[in-house]
């Protein structure tokens, strides 16, 4: 938790000229849990609307039924825009591992993920979590996301990157680097409580 998975896919994966970018949020931050953010009808409604705003068809009032089979065409319709323009489409699915822990759907979303044989020419899914074996996601899904090329794993912030961090937020002179470095392990979010409590100390004696 904390290593900057949700942000890195935030950040890095955005729109560009030669490919689209839909997103799910299986967790919203700061929101309280159960939102039904796990529901496969939640993600279909919301995943086929952010593909619509890419050019996608989409029906203006589309039942729980429907969603699934406007979903499916959506992506054929991705397969023939790489085929003619080749422009690919990104589908980015994150906070997976929260549905697990937090979450009671009554239709798991992982369970309507298109398996890896069925994907699209010219379409990528992205998912993000904090591990892969999860309730629901077909066992191709995670193999194919276990594979060394395609997977990411977030890592420690090396002590330049720490010491940075601390120097952007003017820490007093006298908090030793090497001791923050020591004591958040190169953990971001650990790293920056630990700054923003030390930003606060007016003297010697408080840091």
């Amino acid at each position: 938790p904390g290593t900057g998975k949700s942000t890195t896919l935030q950040r890095a994966i955005t729109t560009a000229p030669g490919h689209g970018v839909a997103r799910y949020l299986a967790f919203l931050p700061d929101e309280r849990h159960g939102l039904g953010r796990a529901e496969a009808t939640d993600f279909l409604n919301d995943v086929t609307f952010a593909l619509s705003k890419l050019g996608f068809s989409r029906a203006r009032f589309a039942g729980k039924d429907q969603l699934h089979e406007e979903f499916l065409k959506q992506l054929e319709e991705a397969r023939d825009l790489y085929h003619e323009k080749g422009k690919k489409t990104l589908i980015v699915v994150d906070g997976l591992d929260h549905i697990q822990r937090e979450e009671s759907p009554q239709q798991n979303l992982l369970s309507i993920l298109p398996p890896p044989q069925s994907v699209p020419e010219g379409v990528l899914f992205i998912l993000g979590s904090q591990f892969l074996e999860l309730d629901g996601l077909a066992r191709s899904i995670v193999q194919q996301a276990s594979a060394t090329d395609r997977r990411i794993e977030m890592v420690s912030l090396p002590k330049s990157a720490i010491l940075d961090m601390g120097e952007k937020a003017e820490l007093p002179e006298y908090v030793d680097r090497q001791a923050l470095f020591d004591i958040c392990e190169g953990h971001p979010l650990v790293a920056r409580y630990y700054i923003e409590k030390l930003s606060e100390t007016q003297t010697r004696k408080d840091a």
